[in-house]
C-alpha cells in the first residue's frame, strides 16, 4: 500500500546520507513486484509525489532525508567518510572545479579544431618570391598589416603586370632603345599631369579664393556707396527704385540714347526722350544731374571694381582643365601603368572644376560665400610622384642591363605580381590559419595555466580550516556532552577533492570500535550524525531505525530529549522497538509542546510483517488524552447504516473507555506514576486535585461506556436498547466536562 500513513507529512525536499541501501521488492509475496510509493509534501497545499522505490536513490526530493541505523552508525565510526552534504557556500569549489574541467575540456577541443599545418604551404610554384617567403612563415606573430598589403591585387597591379608583359615582349621584339623613347614618353606625361593638377591647385588656391572674396567685397562697397549716393540725391516718395542697379542702367541707356540726339542734351527747346512731350526747365536741370551722376567718381570706382571681378570671372572661364579628357595622351600613358591613379586624377579634377564653377556664379551674381576647396591634391601628387619613380626605375633597368638581364628582371617581377594574384585569392584562408595561431598562442598561454584546479584545492582546505572544521569539531563535543558520550574521541577533518572527509579516533590512534562499547559506539555515532545534520542547511528530516539500542536508560533519557528538540527544525520519523524509549520520546515531546504522531506496526495473522495502525502505538496515550479520535468516529457513524453504524458506535464508545482510562494517571493523578518508566514524579503530589464526586463521575462514565462496547455481553434491556450516534455524542460531551475537571490543580 501507500506510504504515505507511514511517512507522515514532510517538507517539500529531503535529502540521503551518502550511505544508501538497495530498496528490495516485498520478499514474502509470491511473486516479487516493483512497488511504488506514494509521500504526501507539505508545501502549503499537501500535494501528493508518487515515484518508484527503484527510482528512489535518485529523486530529488529524498536526497533532503538522512537515515540512522546500525550500517550508518558503522560508517561514522570507522571509516573516512565524506560529510553527506556541503557545508554553505562550499559548494562552489567543486562546482568551479567541475567548470574548470568542462572549460579545459572546451579549450583543448577548439585547440585540437584549430590546430594544423599551413594549409598554404605549396600553393607557390618556384621561384621564391617576397610573398612565397611570407606564405611558408606565416605564424601567430605575422604582420596582417602587411599580410593585406601583400594580398592586394587590384587594377593597378592588373595593369602593371600587363605593362610589365608588354614591355617584355616589346624588348623581345623591338630593341632596347624603342622601349626606353616609349618609357621616357610616359614618364614626362606623368609628371606633366602632375604639373598641371599643380597649377590648377594653384589657380583655385586658397590664397586665390581669399583675393576673389577681396574683389567681392570691394564691389560691394562700392556698389553700396553708390546706390546710397543715388538716392540721397534723387529720393521721391512716389518711386521706390531710385538708386538700385535697375534704376542704373535705365539712366546709362538714357544717356546713350541723349548722346544719339545730340552731345548738348538736354537744352531748353528739347522733348523728353520717354513722353516726348517740351522739356520745361527744372525737368532739363533734372536730366543734366543725372548725367553727372554717371560720371561721378563714386560712380567710376563702382565700374572700375565690376571690371575687375568681370576679368577674374573670364579668367576662370577660360582657364583649361581638359588636359586629361578622353583620347589624351597623359590618360592613355597613366591609365596604362596605374588605372586607379587615373579614376583618382579624374575625381580630382571633378572637384576643382565644380569648385571653378562655383566661384564663377558667385562672382557673376554678386552674391553668395566662396568656400574652402573641396579638393585634396597631396595624394594624387604623391601617387604620380611614385609613378614617375617607378617609369624611372624601370629605364634605369633597360639602361644599365643588358636585353637577357632585363627581361630576367621584368620576369622576377611578373612572377611576384603573379604570386600576388595566387595569394589575393587566398587571403581569407591565410588569415584565418594566422588568426587561429594568435588564438591557440593566447589559449595555451595565461588561461591554461589559470584552469589549474590545485588554487582551488588550496583554498578550499584554508577555508575549511578556518571555518568549518572548527565549528564542526565545536557542535560535535556539544553533540557528545548531550548524549553523555565523555569519551576521549578526536575528530580529525580534512578537504579532499571538493568534499569535507572526517574520521574518529581515541588516543593511541585507536578506532572507536577497538575500544568502545557496543552502546558507546552507538551514542558517539548518534552525535556525529546529529552534528552533521544540524549543520547541513538542505536537510529537511532524519529517519533513526531503534537509534538506543544498547543504551541504559539514562542516556535513552538523554536520546528522547535530544531528539524532540531536533523536531523543532526538521521531521524526525524513529522506528523502535524499546517501549521505554517511545514513552520517553512521547513526554519529551509533550514537554517541549511538539506535535506527536505514532503508527504501530505489527505482524499479520500468517506471521509476515508489514501491518499498520494508523495513529496507534502500544503507549497509545497521545491520542487518547482527549475525545478527537472518538469524534472522528462519530462523523463516519452519522453517515452509516445498519450494522455498520453499530459497530462504529460501539467503536466510539471504546475509543471514550480507553480516553477515560487515560484520564486518571495523566490529569487526575498528574503523571506522578506513569506507564512504561520506572519515574515517580514525587513533586507531582502537589498537584492532585482529589474529588470524591470527580471519582464517581469517572467510575459512572466508565461503566456505562463498558457497556456499549464487545467486549461485554448485556441485554437490550440491560444496556437501554441498540446504541444511537446522538447517545455517543452525549458520552463525547461527557468525557470533554471529565478532563476538563481533571485538569484542574490543587
Amino acid at each position: 500500500g501507500s506510504l504515505r500513513s507511514l511517512w507522515g507529512t514532510a517538507p517539500t525536499n529531503f535529502v540521503v546520507h551518502p550511505t544508501q541501501h538497495q530498496i528490495l521488492p516485498n520478499i514474502y509475496e509470491e511473486v516479487s513486484q516493483d512497488t511504488d510509493a506514494t509521500i504526501t509534501i507539505a508545501d502549503g497545499t499537501q500535494s501528493e509525489t508518487s515515484f518508484s522505490l527503484k527510482d528512489a536513490k535518485t529523486n530529488e526530493e529524498l536526497k533532503r532525508i538522512a537515515v540512522f541505523d546500525s550500517a550508518v552508525s558503522q560508517t561514522h565510526l570507522v571509516n573516512e567518510e565524506p560529510l553527506g552534504f556541503k557545508p554553505a557556500g562550499f559548494d562552489v569549489f567543486p562546482e568551479m572545479a567541475r567548470v574548470y574541467k568542462a572549460i579545459e575540456e572546451r579549450l583543448n577541443e577548439d585547440i585540437n579544431k584549430r590546430e594544423r599545418k599551413n594549409p598554404l604551404v605549396g600553393s607557390f610554384v618556384a621561384p621564391e618570391t617576397k610573398v612565397s617567403r611570407f606564405i611558408a612563415d606565416l605564424n601567430a606573430d605575422t604582420d596582417v598589416a602587411e599580410l593585406h598589403e601583400l594580398a592586394k591585387f587590384g587594377r593597378n597591379e592588373e595593369a602593371r603586370l600587363a605593362e610589365i608583359e608588354r614591355r617584355t615582349t616589346e624588348i623581345r621584339s623591338k630593341s632596347v632603345s624603342t622601349t626606353i623613347q616609349q618609357l621616357e614618353e610616359t614618364k614626362r606625361n606623368v609628371a606633366l599631369l602632375k604639373s598641371k593638377l599643380q597649377e590648377c591647385a594653384v589657380f583655385l588656391s586658397v590664397e586665390k579664393r581669399t583675393v576673389y572674396r577681396a574683389q567681392q567685397v570691394t564691389f560691394e562697397e562700392k556698389a553700396h556707396e553708390l546706390a546710397t549716393q543715388g538716392s540721397d540725391s534723387f529720393k521721391q516718395s512716389f518711386l521706390k527704385a531710385v538708386g538700385t542697379p535697375e534704376w542704373e542702367r535705365f539712366l546709362v541707356a538714357a544717356r546713350d540714347l541723349a548722346q544719339s540726339e545730340h552731345t548738348d542734351y538736354p537744352i531748353d527747346t528739347d522733348h523728353c526722350l520717354l513722353c516726348q512731350r517740351p522739356l520745361d526747365a527744372p525737368s532739363a536741370a533734372l536730366i543734366r544731374r543725372f548725367w553727372e551722376f554717371l560720371a561721378s567718381a563714386v560712380r567710376q570706382g563702382a565700374e572700375s571694381a565690376g571690371e575687375v571681378l568681370n576679368e577674374s570671372v573670364e579668367a576662370l572661364k577660360s582657364f583649361r582643365m581638359d588636359f586629361f579628357s578622353e583620347n589624351t595622351t597623359m590618360r592613355e600613358h597613366l591609365s596604362k601603368i596605374d588605372p586607379a591613379a587615373a579614376e583618382l586624377t579624374d575625381v580630382v579634377l571633378g572637384a576643382m572644376d565644380r569648385d571653378r564653377q562655383e566661384i564663377v556664379t558667385i562672382l557673376e551674381s554678386r552674391e553668395g560665400e566662396i568656400r574652402k576647396p573641396t579638393f585634396e591634391i597631396s595624394n594624387i601628387s604623391q601617387l604620380l610622384t611614385r609613378l614617375v619613380e617607378q617609369v624611372d626605375g624601370d629605364i634605369q633597368l633597360l639602361t644599365e642591363e643588358n636585353v637577357e638581364d632585363a627581361i630576367a628582371q621584368l620576369e622576377a617581377q611578373r612572377i611576384e605580381l603573379h604570386h600576388r594574384q595566387v595569394f589575393s585569392q587566398l587571403r581569407s584562408e591565410a588569415e584565418r590559419f594566422v588568426s587561429d595561431m594568435a588564438w591557440i598562442r593566447r589559449a595555451s598561454d595565461a588561461p591554461k595555466r589559470s584552469l589549474n584546479p590545485r588554487a582551488l584545492t588550496e583554498k578550499e582546505n584554508e577555508l575549511f580550516r578556518t571555518v568549518i572544521a572548527q565549528s564542526y569539531r565545536e557542535r560535535f563535543a556539544a553533540e557528545c556532552q548531550s548524549l553523555n558520550c565523555t569519551v576521549p574521541v578526536q575528530l580529525r577533518m580534512r578537504g579532499q577533492r571538493g568534499q569535507t572527509v572526517r574520521s574518529m579516533t581515541l588516543r593511541g590512534d585507536h578506532k572507536p570500535n577497538e575500544i568502545l562499547s557496543e552502546g558507546e559506539q552507538r551514542a558517539v555515532a548518534l552525535a556525529d550524525f546529529l552534528t552533521e545534520v544540524s549543520l547541513n542547511p538542505a536537510n529537511a528530516g532524519i529517519v533513526l531505525d531503534d537509534p538506543v539500542t544498547s543504551q541504559d536508560h539514562e542516556r535513552k533519557q538523554r536520546i528522547a530529549i535530544r531528539l524532540a528538540s531536533e523536531a523543532k527544525d526538521r521531521q524526525v520519523i524513529v522506528f523502535t522497538h524499546d517501549l521505554v524509549f517511545l514513552t520517553m520520546l512521547v513526554a519529551s515531546a509533550n514537554e517541549q509542546n511538539i506535535d506527536l504522531l505514532t503508527h504501530w506496526i505489527q505482524k499479520h495473522a500468517d506471521g509476515t510483517p508489514g501491518q499498520i495502525s494508523l495513529d496507534d502505538c502500544p503507549a497509545g496515550t497521545p491520542q487518547y488524552r482527549d475525545t478527537k479520535i472518538a469524534k472522528k468516529t462519530l462523523e463516519e457513524a452519522k453517515v452509516a447504516k445498519g450494522s455498520n453504524r453499530l459497530e462504529l458506535i460501539r467503536r466510539g464508545m471504546g475509543e471514550l473507555r480507553r480516553t477515560t482510562e487515560e484520564v486518571i494517571p495523566h490529569f487526575l493523578l498528574k503523571q506522578v506514576v506513569t506507564r512504561w518508566s520506572d519515574r515517580i514524579m514525587v513533586t507531582a503530589l502537589r498537584k492532585i486535585n482529589w474529588n470524591n464526586e470527580l471519582i464517581e463521575d469517572i467510575i459512572q462514565i466508565y461503566e456505562r461506556l463498558s457497556f456499549s462496547i464487545e467486549g461485554h455481553t448485556h441485554t437490550e434491556e440491560r444496556a437501554g436498547g441498540l446504541p444511537e450516534p446522538n447517545e455517543l455524542e452525549e458520552m463525547i460531551a461527557s468525557v470533554d466536562e471529565l478532563i476538563r475537571k481533571a485538569r484542574k490543580e490543587r
